[in-house]
């Protein structure tokens, strides 16, 4: 990816060879690294898709390092600039941690009330058109929120169902009963 990045600075693929070294780097613990690499894909890509990966993939960074402020402005800048692979349920829900991370408890509300109600949107919709790409987005919620360490729970989501219900199973994760 390094000699891709580099030949093809400008291009598409050599944005993406950059994202990937940056994933790489995150991934073998060279978190500076990592963090220059998709800065400069947020900076530099003309794609907004790309620099939501990147706005994504910088913010579970900084997240980890408890830096839950930094983390909500990428996730924040995610939703103002909306990409059809970002749903927003999924961008609310790491906004969400964010804001519970950093102690600030009114936009954490705020934040999973929204994140409530456009599931329980594609609730309604899954219902209607029982499209297996609404399905999958569901699972996902639901299987996200399911594992969350902290308090976004099932209880979160007024309208009646279980994660097996909508495939979570299938994933093989296991359903938080607490809630």
């Amino acid at each position: 990816f390094q000699v891709l990045a580099e030949q093809y600075a400008d291009s598409q693929l050599g944005i993406l060879s950059r994202y990937y070294l940056g994933l790489i780097a995150r991934q073998t613990k060279r978190v500076d690294e990592g963090k220059e690499h998709l800065s400069w894909v947020i900076n530099n890509a003309d794609e907004l898709e790309t620099r939501n990966l990147a706005r994504n993939a910088l913010a579970q960074i900084v997240l980890g390092e408890n830096n839950p402020e930094e983390a909500a402005t990428l996730f924040e800048k995610i939703l103002e600039e909306p990409s059809p692979n970002y749903p927003p349920q999924i961008i609310l829900m790491g906004l969400a941690q964010s804001y519970e991370k950093a102690g600030n408890e009114k936009r954490y509300s705020k934040t999973v009330e929204q994140s409530q109600q456009v599931a329980n949107a594609l609730w309604r919709q899954w219902q209607t058109d029982g499209n297996p790409e609404t399905q999958a987005l569901l699972a996902w919620y639901y299987c996200l929120v399911s594992t969350h360490p902290q308090r976004l729970t099932l209880k979160h989501i007024s309208e009646p169902t279980t994660p097996q219900r909508i495939g979570c199973e299938r994933v093989g994760v296991e359903k938080n009963t607490s809630g």
